[in-house]
Parts: structure tokens; C-alpha cells; sequence
């Protein structure tokens, strides 16, 4: 009987050892299985949540207009066709006064919905006027710039100007670009035709 005994308890503790490891392994491997589905359920939910898009800056002179304030004043205007007109200035610290110039709409609807501005700086002056190498200059810029076309007008002004499509609006970041890149091309240019203001 004590033989008996003795093989039956060892048994008995072995079968419920085996359950306990048998759950163990079921826990664990539901865990896994957890561990293995929740990184694709994050990347699900967050596929599905709706991304902000970048603001669209349209090509209205009442939107840009905001966008040039930033960056000096600026008023509106029309030109000689009474199409929308924005005069703007630069307001640039040290020793050099304001810097005028117009940004021009084109391909409007109700002076809306425009399909490209062009901005626009003019320096007028005496100097400039009669100046046999003022071909030259403009030539020069033009040959070695990518930014901003420049040449002379009826009245022997240096021009600098900068067309931009804007057919369905443009990023607002990629505008402001724009704008930093027009009055980088404006600084340089009064620099190489010889001018310290507008």
C-alpha cells in the first residue's frame, strides 16, 4: 500500500504541473499574438486618421496681400488697366532706405481666382538714364542670375521682375519662400546696378 501510495502522488503533482505549464504556454502565446497585431493596428488607425493638409495660399490679392505685410507695408491699388495691384515696400534695417516695388495680377475672375502674379521693382535715376553700359549690366545679371529678369524700360528705368504661377493657389510655405527669394534678388540687384535705394 505504501508503494502504492507513493506512485500515485507523484502522478497526481506531475498531471497538474503538466495543466499549469499548459495554461502558462496559452497566456503567453495570447500575449504574443497581441504583441504581434498591435503594431499593425496602430499603423491602421493612424492610416486612417485625416492628415492636415498645408494651407493653399490662392492667388487673390486680398490673401497675398496679408502675406507682403509681413514683410513691410503694402497697399492696394490698380495699374493703368484697373487690374488688382499691391505697392509694397521693404523694410530693411542699417542704412538702406525702404524699397518699393508692385506685385501685378493676371488671368483674374472679379479681380479673383488669378492664374499668376509678377512682381516688380523699378529704380529710376538721372545716372542710370545715360549710362552707356546699362545694356551691359542688365545683360550681365541676367547671364549669371537665375532669380528675377531684369531689363530697361521706355523711360530707362532698371527693372527687376519675377513672374509666378498660381493657377489653384500655392503653399503658404512655398510663398513665403517666393518672397524671401524676391527680396534677396531685389538687395542684389540695387547692388549691381549701383544703387542704394529705390
Amino acid at each position: 500500500m505504501t508503494l502504492l501510495s507513493s506512485n500515485i502522488v507523484p502522478s497526481i503533482f506531475t498531471a497538474g504541473q503538466i495543466h499549469s505549464n499548459s495554461s502558462e504556454q496559452r497566456r503567453l502565446s495570447g500575449t504574443r499574438r497581441w504583441v504581434e497585431i498591435l503594431p499593425l493596428s496602430l499603423v491602421l488607425i493612424l492610416s486612417a486618421m485625416p492628415v492636415k493638409s498645408e494651407e493653399t495660399v490662392p492667388a487673390d490679392p486680398w490673401e497675398i496681400i496679408h502675406i507682403a505685410r509681413e514683410y513691410g507695408t503694402a497697399d492696394f491699388g490698380r495699374d493703368d488697366m484697373k487690374d488688382p495691384k499691391i505697392t509694397a515696400v521693404f523694410q530693411e534695417s542699417g542704412s538702406m532706405p525702404p524699397i518699393f516695388y508692385e506685385i501685378g495680377f493676371y488671368g483674374c475672375e472679379r479681380e479673383r481666382e488669378c492664374t499668376a502674379i509678377l512682381f516688380m521693382l523699378r529704380i529710376e535715376s538721372e545716372d542710370w538714364a545715360s549710362s552707356e553700359s546699362a545694356e551691359h549690366i542688365v545683360a550681365t545679371w541676367n547671364r549669371e542670375k537665375l532669380f528675377g529678369r531684369a531689363w530697361i524700360d521706355d523711360e530707362r528705368r532698371a527693372v527687376l521682375d519675377h513672374p509666378l504661377a498660381m493657377r489653384g493657389g500655392l503653399p503658404s510655405d512655398a510663398l513665403r519662400a517666393t518672397f524671401d527669394s524676391w527680396r534677396a534678388a531685389v538687395i542684389e540687384y540695387m547692388e549691381h546696378v549701383g544703387f542704394s535705394g529705390a
